[in-house]
C-alpha cells in the first residue's frame, strides 16, 4: 500500500518565497518609474526629491540609501519618516515632504502606480493613501 504525505509548511514557504519576490519586483520596479516620471516631468530641481524615492518589500527596505543619496544632495530639506508596512506587502514612496505639492501639481508617483497596474492588472488592485 503506498503512502501520500503532503508537505503543507514547505508549500507554504515556497509561495510565501514566490509571493515576496513578485512583491519586491513590482514594488521596485514602482521606484525606477516614480523616478523616470520625476524626470519626464523636469521636476528635479536639487535632486532631492528625486533620490528620496524609495521602496520596501518583505525583506527589502532602500530607505537608509534613500535617504542619504536626497540628503546629500540637499541637506537642508526635510526626509519624511520610512512608512510601515505590514509582513506581505510592498509600497513605492517619496520622502520629500514638499513632494506632495509636486505630485499635485503634475504626477509622478500616482502615474507609475498606474503604469504598474497596466503592467500587473492580476496584482496592482488597491492603493493606499
Amino acid at each position: 500500500m503506498g503512502r501520500t504525505q503532503f508537505y503543507h509548511a514547505q508549500v507554504v514557504a515556497a509561495i510565501e518565497r514566490a509571493t515576496n519576490k513578485v512583491l519586491r519586483q513590482i514594488a521596485f520596479q514602482g521606484e525606477a518609474l516614480t523616478k523616470v516620471n520625476i524626470n519626464t516631468n523636469d521636476q528635479i530641481d536639487t535632486g532631492f526629491m528625486i533620490n528620496s524615492v524609495y521602496a520596501k518589500a518583505p525583506n527589502d527596505n532602500n530607505f537608509s540609501d534613500a535617504k542619504a543619496r536626497a540628503e546629500a544632495r540637499n541637506p537642508d530639506a526635510q526626509m519624511s519618516p520610512e512608512i510601515a508596512t505590514g509582513t506581505n506587502e510592498a509600497l513605492i514612496a517619496v520622502g520629500a515632504e514638499y513632494a506632495v505639492y509636486q505630485e499635485a501639481h503634475k504626477s509622478f508617483l500616482w502615474k507609475a502606480v498606474e503604469q504598474l497596474r497596466a503592467e500587473f492588472p492580476q496584482i496592482v488592485k488597491t492603493v493606499r493613501i
